[in-house]
C-alpha cells in the first residue's frame, strides 16, 4: 500500500471495517494499525496473528529509501544540466565512457504503403426505384 492508500483508507475507512471485511488476514489487526500494519510493533503482528510476507505481503518498496534515491538522481540531473550549460556548445557523440546511458531515439515510419485514407470510408448508400430496380 502506498502512503496515498493509508491517507485514504484512514479518511473514508477510520475503523478500519471495510479492510477487516475484505482483508480477513487483517481482521484482527488493532485500527491504529490496520491501514498501514508494516508499521506495527512485532508483539501486535503477533496478538493479530498476521506474518508480515507470509499471510501478508511486505511492502513492495520502502518509501524513505524510494525518497533518498529520488534525491540524489534529482540531484545529479541538476548537476549534468549545470555542467552542461556552462561548458562549450560542442556536442559529445561518443559517450561510452560517461555515466549518462544512452538513449536510443526512433525516427518516425513512413506511412505503410498499404494503408489507404480510403479504408474506413462507408460506401454510399443509392435509393432504388422499387418499378425497375435501376437508381435513382
Amino acid at each position: 500500500m502506498s502512503l496515498v492508500v493509508c491517507i485514504l483508507g484512514a479518511k473514508f475507512d477510520p475503523e478500519g471495517e471495510y479492510v477487516r471485511q475484505w482483508l480477513p488476514e487483517l481482521a484482527r489487526m488493532p485500527t491504529e494499525w490496520i491501514h498501514h500494519p508494516w508499521n506495527a510493533p512485532l508483539s501486535v503482528l503477533r496478538a493479530s496473528g498476521v506474518e508480515l510476507g507470509q499471510n501478508y505481503p511486505n511492502p513492495m518498496i520502502d518509501i524513505d529509501l524510494a525518497r533518498e534515491k529520488l534525491t540524489q538522481a534529482i540531484f545529479k540531473m541538476w548537476e549534468i544540466q549545470a555542467a552542461s550549460k556552462a561548458s562549450s556548445s560542442e556536442v559529445v557523440v561518443d559517450s561510452e565512457y560517461q555515466d549518462i546511458p544512452k538513449v536510443l531515439v526512433l525516427k518516425d515510419k513512413a506511412p505503410c504503403a498499404t494503408i489507404s485514407a480510403n479504408d474506413q470510408k462507408v460506401p454510399a448508400l443509392q435509393v432504388q426505384d422499387p418499378k425497375n430496380d435501376l437508381p435513382i
